[in-house]
């Protein structure tokens, strides 16, 4: 059983739930990200979503490297705290996630049982990342190019990326919730999506769970260009650098197990050593500092404004 340190704190914003709620947005923020908790709110107001936002102290260093290693304030104890007041299906998010889009993909998870809906890099759907790329005496971020990918698929196996979670109030969830807590104690320096990977991976025959691998759109990371947001984090994400590598720690136990997994094929919408022109909507080279037009674009791109 999880400790619950949010036994006595109350949401700092709540929209209210109604009988026809199928699930309810949590989220925890420290104060000096207040400001992305308005935006969140406001994004969620628009479209007539519940939600629970909790101000807190202090910050695990599973979630930032700036974090308390012996802090209680982690996602799996928040979220399990949060199945216990509420006793609904939570959807998860970081605070400096947006609502873009009516989520209706997330009530049809719930309506089809599912313990457990994140998003998979090891899923089939292509994940190609691209980042903004600054050639010399050209405007910054007009210009966006091949940043990383994972090739390979596992459709029984987890690499996450965490800002989107969906946990049913079920008690496989919560047994993955307890895992994942688990990991967190024995690796407080890990990034918690790796955590979380490392802990599905290596208890599947302890913790049966039903889970679902959502579409990038809902859970739209900057870097998918390509990729219509429906529930995004328009901001260009740490890549976890700071972070303690879990790999470092865990001997011979392995975070995703490669042997079982299909090679994908190395696919791209802009090609290694090209780059998609923004301003001219154009995939280009360049050549002694100047770029020229191989093809034009024909894919839709979505970017943020800065």
């Amino acid at each position: 059983m999880l400790a619950n340190p949010y036994h006595e704190l109350l949401p700092t914003k709540k929209a209210p739930q109604n009988g026809a709620d199928s699930f309810l947005v949590c989220g925890m923020f420290t104060r000096n990200y207040a400001d992305k908790a308005l935006r969140l709110e406001a994004s969620l107001n628009k479209f007539g979503i519940p939600y629970a936002l909790y101000e807190i102290p202090s910050i695990h260093s599973s979630i930032s490297h700036h974090g308390k290693t012996d802090s209680d304030f982690n996602k799996p104890i928040f979220i399990n705290a949060m199945l216990n007041k509420y006793k609904l299906p939570i959807l998860y998010l970081d605070v400096d996630c947006v609502i873009e889009r009516n989520p209706i993909l997330i009530r049809q998870i719930i309506k089809k049982g599912k313990d457990f809906a994140i998003f998979n890099w090891l899923s089939r759907e292509r994940n190609d990342a691209y980042k903004p790329v600054n050639p010399p005496n050209y405007e910054a971020d007009r210009f966006y190019g091949y940043s990383h990918g994972i090739y390979s698929i596992d459709e029984g196996q987890l690499y996450c990326s965490g800002a989107v979670q969906l946990w049913g109030n079920t008690e496989s969830a919560r047994k993955l919730l307890e895992k994942w807590h688990e990991t967190i104690q024995a690796y407080p320096m890990a990034p918690d999506d790796i955590s979380l990977s490392f802990a599905f991976n290596n208890f599947s025959k302890v913790v049966k769970i039903k889970a679902f691998w959502l579409p990038k759109g809902y859970a739209r990371y900057a870097f998918w260009i390509f990729d219509k947001p429906i529930i995004n984090h328009p901001e260009m994400p740490d890549l976890g650098d700071q972070f303690q590598k879990i790999e470092e720690l865990i001997g011979n136990q392995r975070i995703v197990y490669e042997d079982r997994c299909q090679a994908r094929p190395m696919l791209f919408y802009i090609q290694p050593n090209t780059f998609l022109d923004t301003y001219k909507n154009e995939i280009v080279a360049v050549e002694a500092g100047i770029p020229y037009m191989v093809k034009k674009n024909k894919l839709l791109i979505y970017i943020e404004s800065n």
